[in-house]
């Protein structure tokens, strides 16, 4: 297994990116190659991929940005094709998102997960995340 930041856009790299996403959420969306490219531009996002056999198996976006409290990151969108689960890529690239962070010189680095996904929320802590007592909300734009 090889981790890699995804610098070059593809319509295969489009096309596993969207089959990985159908198992990360049941939401409608069509990743199309403008938002990847968009992502491979941005100055704050950064989009790592496990890769095994030059098939893409994993993806984690990282995204900083800069408030008054400091540089921040969140690992957004983790997600490890069902069939690879179990390997250690999950923790493999939020390993990389971390060592990044640090590169980066952030503050703080931010995820969430779902409860219910009982092996994530103990990796994350297992590898030195922490546990917040917080409220998460989310808006939701009608398109």
């Amino acid at each position: 297994m090889e981790i890699k930041e995804i610098t070059l856009p593809s319509d295969i790299l489009i096309t596993e990116i969207n089959l990985l996403l159908s198992q990360l959420t049941t939401n409608e969306f069509n990743f199309s190659m403008d938002d990847l490219k968009s992502i491979i531009n941005s100055n704050s996002d950064v989009l790592f991929g496990a890769f095994e056999s030059n098939k893409l198996v994993g993806i984690l976006t990282l995204v900083t940005y800069r408030i008054p409290t400091g540089k921040h990151g969140r690992i957004e969108d983790v997600v490890v094709a069902k069939l690879s689960r179990g390997k250690g890529i999950g923790k493999a690239l939020t390993i990389e998102a971390m060592q990044r962070g640090s590169v980066l010189n952030l503050d703080k680095l931010s995820l969430t997960s779902n409860p219910t996904r009982v092996a994530a929320n103990r990796l994350y802590q297992k590898i030195g995340f922490q546990l917040r007592e917080t409220n998460s909300y989310v808006y939701t734009y009608k398109k």
